[in-house]
């Protein structure tokens, strides 16, 4: 039994990765898997739900052993779905506009991890911090400025690239 629902929980994070997938066929596929399957186990929990406000005592505490996972299954296959739109919805922008969503996202990742990083520099700083919680925020730190130093590199690059249409980000006003 717990091998289903494991394999079902891998065909559901498989959908996921489908979902976003660049090839249209693929998201396809993987919407429809996400809607059978996020219909059949949304179907199961509420079944479920409903059968332990019915059974009362008799049999609530079983229902219950089968209704939270399927539950967490129906949310995985609805992250699916999710996912599968955001894609899709990226994937028919103009070539432009999808360039410009990349860039606003990745400024907006570096703003805030600059934030990340002010903050635990500040904690860092202070001295009632127990010496474990000072290692993890010199961990998170450092994560955090490797991860930035990696976007501003992206942001460089897709600054020489310019834009589909010719036009450079600085003659663009960005």
């Amino acid at each position: 039994m717990s091998d289903l629902v494991l394999l079902i929980v891998f065909i559901a994070l498989g959908a996921v990765v489908l979902g976003s997938h660049r090839f249209r066929g693929l998201r396809v596929a993987s919407r429809v898997l996400s809607v059978v399957g996020f219909l059949f186990f949304g179907l199961l929990t509420l079944a479920c739900v409903y059968g332990m406000f019915a059974f009362g005592d008799k049999g609530a505490g079983v229902l219950l052993f089968i209704a939270v996972p399927s539950g967490v299954i129906a949310a995985l296959f609805f992250f699916a779905l999710k996912s599968s739109w955001g894609t899709e919805a990226f994937a028919r922008l103009p070539p432009g506009e999808q360039l410009e969503q990349t860039r606003s996202g990745v400024d907006a990742e570096m703003i805030r991890l600059e934030r990340e990083i002010a903050a635990a520099a500040a904690k860092l700083d202070r001295f009632w911090v127990p010496s474990s919680t000072r290692e993890r925020l010199r961990r998170e730190v450092t994560s955090n400025r490797r991860k930035l130093e990696e976007l501003r590199k992206l942001q460089a690059a897709m600054k020489e690239r310019g834009w589909p249409d010719g036009r450079t980000a600085e003659s663009s006003g960005h």
